[in-house]
């Protein structure tokens, strides 16, 4: 992970032209740390784009994690995805060792949507637009694997999810007057 967490963290974020310099700041044990990371945005197909020099003492990264997300410079989500996919992975394993133990139905199906589906769907809405559909089926086949394993009794569409976390989104934005979008 491009940033080091301590304890409460400041995201910045300073833009000139399409460069982004991401600065994480948090309180070590020893005082102030200040790490900076610049990435620079470009278009996924571009063919003949020249990355600028770095600024003095700026590391440039090809991908940042970023409030829980992970991307690149080219506004990938893969490696999001792929973690997603081993985190529920681990879940699966979880909730099997608790249907084992003598976990309810109802219970089982609490503890997949606060363990899987909140994982999955958490700020879907700022990356389910850029998800090609290699992405898109992998997440498709956590949600299969559930029904498959009969963790959930409906199948669960992942368009459809996403589809309506947006419907839910946007109209909270047009009727409160201090939403933070």
């Amino acid at each position: 992970s491009p940033f080091r967490r301590y304890g409460p963290t400041i995201i910045s974020s300073r833009r000139t032209d399409n460069r982004h310099a991401l600065s994480d700041k948090g309180e070590a044990a020893n005082g102030v740390a200040l790490k900076t990371k610049e990435i620079v945005l470009r278009r996924a197909r571009s063919r003949r784009f020249v990355i600028p020099p770095p600024v003095n003492g700026i590391e440039q990264v090809e991908s940042v994690k970023l409030l829980g997300v992970t991307f690149n410079s080219r506004f990938s989500f893969t490696s999001h995805i792929d973690f997603i996919a081993a985190t529920c992975s681990q879940r699966f394993y979880l909730l099997k060792q608790m249907r084992s133990q003598g976990l309810d139905k109802i219970g089982e199906q609490i503890i997949f949507n606060a363990l899987v589906v909140s994982r999955i769907m958490y700020a879907s809405q700022a990356f389910n637009g850029y998800l090609c559909e290699y992405d898109i089926a992998k997440l498709q086949a956590i949600l299969n694997k559930a029904y498959r394993y009969k963790i959930i009794a409906n199948k669960m569409d992942i368009k459809q999810m996403f589809e309506a976390a947006d419907a839910k989104l946007f109209p909270a934005i047009t009727r409160v007057n201090c939403h933070c979008l």
